[in-house]
């Protein structure tokens, strides 16, 4: 288990062997993410963005899942399950990806995993891309513009 600690005004980590599950799940994993997220003072916000994510990323990874099976070919077969999925928009699936990279992200931080490159998948950069040319245009531009602009994203 990864040990939250307030020393001189700054949280770290303590990590103590004797005390780490051999067989923590990934339901056990973001439950100590969401602990770790309340101890440093994150909005409620963002807190239920995380629980709810975590409910379309169950679809995909069962809670009863080991943390220790998690490696970069969680990942790719994620990606994948997210793109085969017809309900799911592009904004939705760069928003999951991105989440369920945080949580590896914890994972190795606490060592339950070892440390590894997280690439964003193809299509969560391109849109991210559009999502900030978009953005950043139409915060600028003239209403009569802006129809244009939603056009060219389209593309």
């Amino acid at each position: 288990m990864c040990f939250l600690f307030l020393r001189f005004g700054g949280l770290f980590y303590e990590e103590n062997e004797d005390v780490l599950p051999k067989r923590e799940t990934f339901e056990d994993g973001f439950k100590e993410y969401i602990l770790d997220c309340k101890a440093r003072n994150l909005r409620d916000g963002t807190i239920h963005h995380y629980q709810e994510s975590i409910k379309q990323i169950y679809k995909r990874i069962p809670p009863d899942t080991p943390i220790s099976s998690m490696n970069k070919q969680t990942m790719t077969d994620f990606y994948i399950a997210l793109r085969e999925d017809p309900n799911l928009n592009e904004v939705s699936m760069g928003t999951y990806a991105r989440d369920l990279k945080t949580l590896m992200r914890f994972f190795m931080k606490c060592q339950y995993i070892p440390h590894f490159e997280i690439q964003l998948s193809k299509f969560v950069v391109q849109i991210l891309y559009r999502f900030l040319k978009y953005n950043t245009n139409c915060a600028t531009a003239l209403p009569a513009q802006r129809a244009s602009i939603k056009q060219e994203s389209k593309n």
